[in-house]
């Protein structure tokens, strides 16, 4: 018996590791675990595939306070609950950046006890390569925190930024993996073919994802994008435009779009799950994972557009631009690339 443990924090990260489950271990050979790292109303999960499923406390993004730090060592304590089982343990997280991730794998316990892999966090797995100079020394200051429990334990370390280059990742787990910089032997494709054709589509009925690009530029810049946004989407000419929110967006952006017509999609599920679920033909964004995901799922079945504009830039102040990679990533699935500003 071997035992799997998917340790999700994002809605997209469920999605994944379900597909994992039902193309490559749903067997008797596997127990799969999941747990959750996110908030306690999320119910989008499907029982069938898992032999225990637990919510974890939200310990989130930021490493930074003392109650940080308490939630993440109660959720050691119920990994390390977990993994002492007599049983060959695989574990399963996006990255080790993430400062829960960050602290399951430098975890001396756990290293002795786990096998390591990695699963997709979108177009971050194959763009974000490298931990510069600036995510060094704020790593410093992360680990130092850490240290006085005035943060979560964080370990500072260099090389690729999500981990693949690291001897202690067995395989990493990606749609299209081909397309990411590592050991070839590490590579495990992961396919979407248990779900194609479960949607239908109708190219009159386009869905907007957006993105909280606000958070890194002047109102002028994101209100003139977003006008230029919805112009677009209206050039289309189709019947029914809805939208959808980003997880870290704000309700401004809701009640603007629901203002120019946009039907309003309230849910807690990943983009790619409302498009299996629905009937759109047409998906727009930015510079969303999402809309390289729907391209490896539906090919050329599904319109996928991103709105470009320099304005946009794929870091945020710790990052290297990764502009150009994402127009090269793009391209490589067939996502359509307009020029909006």
């Amino acid at each position: 018996m071997t035992q799997n443990i998917f340790i999700v924090h994002s809605p997209y990260q469920v999605f994944i590791a379900e597909i994992i489950i039902k193309t490559i271990h749903k067997s008797p050979e596997y127990e799969n675990v999941i747990l959750l790292e996110l908030n306690h109303d999320y119910q989008n999960i499907n029982h069938d595939l898992r032999s225990k499923v637990e919510i974890l406390e939200n310990v989130g993004g930021s490493t930074l306070g003392h109650k940080k730090y308490l939630a993440c060592e109660k959720n050691m304590e119920i990994i390390k609950q977990y993994v002492n089982k007599d049983m060959e343990t695989h574990l399963f997280i996006s990255d080790i950046a993430w400062p829960m991730n960050n602290r399951i794998f430098f975890d001396k316990h756990l290293r002795g006890r786990v096998k390591y892999s990695l699963i997709s966090d979108g177009l971050g797995t194959m763009a974000l390569q490298k931990v510069t100079f600036a995510l060094f020394v704020r790593g410093l200051v992360k680990s130092f925190n850490g240290l006085i429990h005035c943060g979560v334990r964080y370990k500072n370390y260099c090389g690729n930024q999500y981990g693949l280059d690291r001897k202690e990742i067995k395989y990493i787990y990606a749609p299209n993996v081909k397309l990411i910089k590592c050991e070839p032997s590490k590579k495990k494709e992961v396919s979407f073919g248990a779900i194609h054709g479960a949607a239908n589509f109708n190219k009159d009925k386009c869905l907007f994802l957006d993105q909280p690009y606000w958070l890194f530029m002047q109102d002028v810049n994101w209100h003139e994008i977003r006008e230029k946004s919805i112009k677009f989407i209206r050039s289309l000419n189709i019947k029914e435009c809805y939208y959808k929110n980003h997880y870290f967006g704000r309700k401004e952006e809701e009640f603007y779009f629901k203002s120019q017509g946009f039907n309003i999609i309230n849910s807690n599920k990943c983009a790619e799950q409302i498009v299996a679920e629905n009937d759109f033909g047409i998906v727009v964004s930015y510079s969303s994972s999402a809309l390289f995901n729907l391209k490896c799922m539906y090919h050329g079945e599904l319109r996928c557009i991103s709105l470009f504009s320099k304005a946009i830039r794929m870091h945020n102040g710790y990052q290297d631009n990764k502009s150009e990679t994402l127009i090269d990533l793009f391209n490589a699935v067939n996502v359509e690339i307009i020029k909006i500003l």
